[in-house]
């Protein structure tokens, strides 16, 4: 920039240090007091107060790293302008346009899924057939090997790369990510294309790698990534848009977060084929501010991606004779072809049953906890020993972990004991073909591997350990569920060992530098304990002497929905993603059953583990608020004169000069500035003022770059012209924020004359922001914020004037329509008179 630092620069030194020493001074004074406590009473509660309240404040610093965004409806005069010139039929096409989006987010998703499905079974198919020709070629333990940690590695060496280098927010699962976006947090790159291609890419290396995750929290990742760019139809990657007339309706924050929801539900049924678990998850894990509309649009997306999903599955299959396949008869989670197995005979419960499930579900929130605890105190130890910023060491750890990983899952397989292949169990592997082959399409998993054992004896460890996590899934669930007159059980301690060790594997694996879901682990690990427990009460029932046949199936299924649910404390839409994978519908009350237990223990225990993650992160989260909430029985006490922001507020003139603007925007980084209607200084000192509006810091930016404002006339013929006034409203609401979030002056250069120029602000300006007087109790503010998905109150004293009452009758289209009419009435009345005079 080009004007003198002493007469601007200096100035914004000294009201940034006038700042700083007041919050200093105000700390440094609760500081005292409390250690004057400590020294009065140097009790044990007095030291933890200290040291609670330091807590809180390094907290509360992490939070100043976020910026929020705003979803308030935009009101001034150039928005009323162009909304006032959109007719009925302006409406109903940029309603189609979303519903058309919906439906194209469904659609990209359906294929995207397709995609990585395809090449997440060519590449398991590569390395374990091929590791099965060499263990059947040559048998011994040396070459089978380095094919499979060959292969391994250097799929693991791809995954990691594309997280630890190419885009760090693509690790993990994303839905922590996700999570802090849709409450109205911004993350930089979040929903990016670079973001959605390591997203994407990276799962598909990492589970072929060998890693303990799962495909579902990318895939969720990356449909919020498809459903925030169709959204607004712009990227920031490519600096491109497409040119649309709606941008009033498209291009804003609120229309983008809806979108992002949107595309994550069409995510999750893309990762579980599972539509109505998709839509539920967003309502209860996903989006924070939900409605019908948004409900509605989601059911389509989900659809949509599910249909197609389905279709190219069946080209794949039979594309020949597609018209006559049979969609639809293909569980995610499913061992079998539906048109063999009939999962009614196969899941079912008995009334004894249900304290049982009581207990598993129980036993479900324990397993969570410990592994939210475990992951939790390994994530702060990894950030501090394998941070972000050394990329390298990161790349290092997860081919460690994933070569670790290989060589236990291979050394198990490889010194399993041998058992009889028995004639009868031909009829629990029919769902495949006659091969021998360990891959024979798309429900041919062998499920009694031979690999190192004599002819005529299978791999008991290998069923499972020499599998990939999802094939495992579905072995333990289904395995000789088509034949209910050969049953098979697993042995004690297949199913010992691998709850065992997928566990301590997830704990170490989620959050490493690569892409990874928790889903499917945490699936795996309760199906194994459930199955343990199920084969538990089947002793116990024989032993009583009843011939009873108690469903194996069931136990795994309802140990599976309470392990997840432990780790997630999610409830419905656990419950039905799990139904629908499975098709274990007729279970699906004893699933409720577990899965409350689960997230009632879990609760008590601590977070679920997207909420520690976000709190490690360190993310200022609005959360629902609960009558028991600690934090809710706080903020009652405290009013909003109690915790607002008091020396920090920078105000503007409605017609400020180009320096004063360029002040307010170097001098702090708040996002919105009150307009004062007096005072010709920026900056406000606790002086109380009529407020004549706000505007938001990227306007001003816009405006400082621009010579809007700067002109009455230009001014008038803006907001005369509709066209015009959709273009400066257009170039106000662009997306995506080409000067960077919150808005950047950047290395702009300003002349010392331009520094001069006076701007309008009256046309740009935020005229009815909300309201909150300042003795209100912060939990209604907290309410305030978080339901109407705002980024700032104003706070007035505790005095206003009132000058009418407004009920919801006064609000109906009724009612407004009679308002309309009267104004016009009375305006033609008044031009009448005017005339006649």
């Amino acid at each position: 920039m080009d004007f003198e630092e002493d007469r601007y620069g200096a100035r914004a030194k000294e009201v940034a240090e006038v700042w700083n020493l007041r919050l200093s001074a105000r700390q440094f004074a609760q500081d005292i007091g409390l250690q004057k406590a400590c020294l009065s009473s140097p009790s044990a509660s007095a030291r933890e107060g200290l040291e609670k309240q330091e807590a809180l404040r390094r907290r509360m610093v992490r939070y100043n790293d976020f910026e929020s965004h705003d979803y308030d409806t935009l009101d001034n005069q150039v928005a009323r302008k162009v909304l006032r010139g959109f007719g009925r039929k302006d409406y109903r096409k940029a309603g189609a346009i979303k519903w058309v989006t919906a439906f194209s987010v469904g659609l990209v998703m359906g294929a995207v899924a397709f995609l990585i499905n395809y090449a997440i079974m060519g590449l398991n198919r590569a390395k374990y057939q091929t590791t099965a020709d060499k263990i059947a070629s040559d048998g011994g333990f040396g070459k089978p090997f380095g094919i499979f940690l060959g292969m391994s590695t250097g799929f693991l060496i791809v995954a990691g790369y594309l997280v630890c280098f190419v885009e760090p927010l693509a690790g993990g699962s994303g839905i922590p990510e996700l999570k802090i976006y849709l409450n109205g947090i911004h993350l930089k790159s979040l929903l990016c294309v670079k973001t959605f291609f390591a997203t994407v890419l990276g799962v598909l290396f990492s589970i072929s790698g060998g890693l303990v995750a799962g495909k579902e929290g990318p895939f969720i990742h990356a449909g919020g990534i498809v459903g925030g760019g169709f959204g607004t139809w712009s990227s920031n990657t490519f600096r491109s848009k497409i040119p649309s007339k709606y941008d009033a309706f498209m291009r804003n924050f609120t229309y983008k977060r809806d979108f992002v929801g949107i595309g994550t539900a069409a995510g999750v049924a893309t990762a579980f084929s599972a539509p109505i678990g998709g839509m539920l998850f967003t309502v209860e894990e996903g989006a924070t501010y939900f409605n019908h509309h948004l409900l509605w649009k989601s059911f389509l997306a989900t659809a949509a991606s599910v249909v197609l999903l389905q279709i190219l599955t069946g080209l794949q299959d039979d594309a020949s004779n597609i018209l006559s396949y049979r969609l639809g008869n293909s569980r995610d989670f499913g061992l079998y072809d539906e048109n063999i197995a009939v999962y009614g005979k196969e899941f079912f419960y008995y009334l004894w049953e249900i304290p049982f499930f009581m207990l598993i579900g129980a036993g479900g929130g324990l397993v969570g906890a410990l592994f939210v605890k475990m992951n939790v105190h390994l994530t702060y130890f990894r950030r501090k020993l394998v941070p972000q910023s050394l990329p390298m060491l990161r790349l290092l750890e997860v081919v460690v972990i994933g070569v670790i990983t290989n060589i236990i899952f291979f050394s198990i397989s490889y010194s399993s004991p041998c058992d009889e292949y028995k004639e009868e169990y031909k009829l629990i592997s029919r769902a495949g073909t006659a091969t021998s082959s360990l891959w024979t399409g798309r429900y041919g998993t062998n499920m009694f591997p031979e690999l190192w054992c004599p002819s005529g004896t299978f791999s008991r460890w290998g069923q499972l350990f020499y599998q990939p996590l999802a094939e495992a899934l579905k072995i333990i669930i289904h395995i000789g569920e088509d034949s209910s007159e050969v049953p098979y059980n697993f042995n004690w301690l297949t199913l010992l060992m691998y709850f065992l060790v997928t566990f301590t594997l997830m704990v170490v694996t989620y959050g490493v530098g690569a892409a990874t879901g928790l889903f499917v682990p945490s699936l795996v690990v309760g199906a194994a304990a459930g199955r343990l427990i199920g084969k538990l009460v089947k002793e116990i029932v024989r032993s009583a002497g009843s011939n009873l046949n108690v469903s194996l199936s069931s136990y795994a299924v309802i140990g599976a929905a309470s392990s997840l649910g432990g780790a997630t404390r999610m409830t419905i839409s656990i419950t039905v993603l799990v139904a629908e994978t499975t098709g274990a519908f007729g279970i699906l009350a004893p699933i409720m059953v577990a899965v409350f237990f689960s997230k009632l223990v879990g609760d008590t225990l601590g977070l679920g583990i997207y909420d520690a993650h976000i709190r490690i992160r360190g993310a200022p989260m609005l959360e629902e608020q609960s009558f028991d909430d600690k934090e809710t029985n706080i903020a009652a006490q405290c009013t909003v004169k109690d915790v607002m922001a008091k020396e920090s507020i920078v105000a503007l003139p409605s017609c400020p000069s180009i320096r004063d603007i360029v002040f307010a925007l170097t001098s702090c980084k708040h996002g919105v500035f009150p307009i004062f209607e007096e005072g010709d200084l920026p900056l406000s000192s606790n002086r109380k003022s009529s407020l004549q509006g706000c505007i938001h810091r990227n306007f001003l930016v816009k405006l400082v770059k621009s010579s809007a404002g700067r002109d009455q006339t230009d001014m008038s013929t803006i907001l005369e012209d509709q066209s015009k006034a959709v273009q400066m409203f257009n170039y106000l609401q662009e997306m995506p924020e080409k000067a960077g979030f919150g808005g950047d002056i950047g290395d702009y250069q300003i002349t010392e004359e331009e520094m001069e120029v006076r701007v309008d602000l009256t046309p740009f300006m935020h005229r009815h922001p909300y309201l909150i007087v300042e003795d209100t109790p912060a939990s209604r503010a907290y309410s305030l914020l978080r339901d109407l998905g705002l980024r700032h109150i104003f706070v007035t004293p505790s005095k206003p004037q009132v000058v009418g009452l407004l009920s919801r009758k006064d609000l109906l289209p009724e009612n407004v329509e009679l308002a309309l009419q009267y104004n016009e009435s009375y305006a033609e009345f008044l031009a009448q008179k005017d005339k006649t005079v």
